[in-house]
């Protein structure tokens, strides 16, 4: 800060000033100077002719002067001039006429002003070149990351292309396993005849059971299988399409869930957050979001709607006391889950408050259900199929008929339904009557289906997609691939897409099987 001394002046001590309450920290303002010295002229001295405001330089060495408007009061005939000093030099400041007034005070504390609103304009210009610099770093730093994203998500990709060339290779190699195995079996079915032969010769009439007449022969690979998905590290438990946006989900016992684009089969995005085995998945019709039900007794609501095919979990519902097993999820986002624990609970997802409502009558866990409306139908490990009315939770008719175990799967319309289960019947029921109507016996456990006007599809225990006529029961076709069980069976139009524990989900074109 400059300092403003008056040359071969006597100066008078000023009256005191109150003390100032700014802090010491705070830079003074123009009224917080003092005031320029009194010069007592009775003494004889002469007033000096003029005084200097030393002005310290910039950082480029160089002083910078101004002309700076000062006041005046002719009535004291008080004449302020400012000079430009060199540039090497002070700003000299001349003052002409009787003793200064009150406004030449202000003089001063304006040209103190002005010498620090300049330091403080240096001091935002080196800081504005300091802040640029580092955007600049900031920039680059983004571009470094940016170019290593892309490289990771090109390693991606080729991660992703080997992932399906080693599926390829190993579903290869398992059909050449399974034709090996095919092989041994009949070799060994012909030892054992010619073995049993041989002893009917000798008169030895002790029969022989094959080895491989005692087990099912493994089916052949079907034709109508477009694509193999493969990702999943655990069984694919659950599977489910939307039509609208052309995008399949995946259960898994991994953990995960997995939505795939069906134009390309590339998978889109891994869902995470299920602490256990994923049981059931179901979109909502919308396909704007999904639910899912997992052995950690929680659901989770998947928001899809931001990106398609990627989603991000919205809600974590829990309340039941086993793992969750089967979801259902309408646009109006009514929720219904069923359990282990032998209840359904119905959750308005819209509703604020208590919005949940349990519905119990199962005496064992629930393994499946629909809900169209206000009917609800469930089925459960106590070989019942159970109709509730969702709006009170009462149960107004049960179907008995299945024997010997748990019913795994139902579907029902306007007048018919369609269950199977453990006891490796599949019944069909006259609702109108609440009869059943025929039994097929499909020779194993069923874990899932789904039927049209046409045709009734059977996930089945034995690694195989049934097919059967609506009308006359039949056997229509039997869809071989899969080298462990259908545990999951979604479809729409003649595409069907299958789960199994060999950890793969299969795609299927079965117009031909009508």
């Amino acid at each position: 800060m400059a300092d403003a001394t008056l040359r071969t002046a006597v100066v008078e001590e000023p009256p005191s000033s109150p003390p100032s309450t700014r802090p010491a920290s705070e830079p003074p303002s123009i009224w917080d100077l003092p005031p320029i010295p009194h010069v007592d002229r009775t003494n004889g001295q002469a007033m000096p002719s003029s005084f200097t405001v030393e002005e310290e330089p910039s950082e480029s060495g160089i002083t910078n002067s101004s002309a700076v408007a000062l006041p005046t009061r002719v009535a004291m005939q008080a004449a302020v001039r400012v000079r430009s000093a060199p540039e090497s030099g002070p700003i000299s400041i001349a003052m002409d006429g009787p003793n200064p007034s009150p406004h030449f005070v202000s003089l001063e504390n304006v040209a103190r002003l002005y010498l620090e609103m300049k330091n403080e304009r240096d001091f935002l210009v080196r800081e504005s070149a300091s802040i640029f610099n580092d955007r600049v770093a900031v920039v680059s730093q983004l571009r470094q990351l940016e170019l290593q994203l892309n490289e990771l998500l090109q390693q991606k990709g080729r991660l992703e292309e080997n992932l399906d060339t080693l599926g390829l290779r190993d579903e290869e190699n398992r059909e050449k396993i399974a034709a090996l195995d095919e092989k041994v079996a009949n070799i060994s079915t012909e030892s054992q005849r010619f073995e049993a032969t041989v002893r009917g010769l000798k008169g030895d009439s002790h029969s022989v059971q094959s080895r491989g007449a005692a087990s099912r022969p493994r089916p052949r690979p079907s034709a109508a299988c477009e694509r193999t998905l493969y990702g999943h590290t655990g069984n694919v438990l659950g599977v489910d399409v939307c039509e609208n946006t052309n995008v399949l989900i995946t259960a898994s016992s991994d953990r995960s869930l997995r939505t795939w684009d069906l134009s390309t089969g590339r998978r889109l995005d891994t869902l995470y957050g299920h602490e256990g085995w994923v049981h059931a998945v179901a979109f909502a019709e919308s396909g704007d979001a999904a639910v899912s039900g997992s052995g950690d007794k929680t659901v989770k609501v998947w928001d899809l709607n931001g990106a398609r095919g990627r989603g991000t979990c919205r809600a974590t519902l829990r309340g039941h006391e086993a793992g969750v097993t089967c979801v259902q999820l309408d646009d109006e986002d009514v929720l219904v889950s069923g359990s282990l624990d032998q209840t359904l609970r119905r959750v308005d997802l819209n509703a604020s408050g208590d919005n949940c409502s349990v519905i119990q009558g199962h005496e064992s866990g629930v393994y499946c259900l629909q809900f169209v409306r206000h009917g609800l139908a469930s089925g459960g490990g106590d070989s019942l199929i159970r109709m509730f009315d969702i709006r009170t939770g009462r149960c107004h008719r049960t179907l008995q008929g299945h024997s010997g175990g748990a019913v795994r799967a139902l579907q029902f319309d306007d007048n018919h339904l369609i269950s199977g289960g453990t006891d490796h019947d599949l019944r069909f029921w006259d609702l109108r009557t609440a009869s059943c109507t025929a039994v097929v016996d499909v020779g194993c456990r069923v874990n899932a289906l789904k039927f049209d006007q046409e045709r009734v599809y059977v996930g089945c225990a034995d690694r195989t997609l049934k097919v059967y006529n609506m009308e006359s029961k039949k056997l229509m076709a039997e869809h071989g691939g899969h080298l462990g069980p259908v545990m999951s069976l979604a479809g729409h139009g003649n595409q069907f897409f299958t789960g199994s524990t060999d950890q793969t989900t299969k795609v299927w074109n079965l117009g031909g099987s009508k």
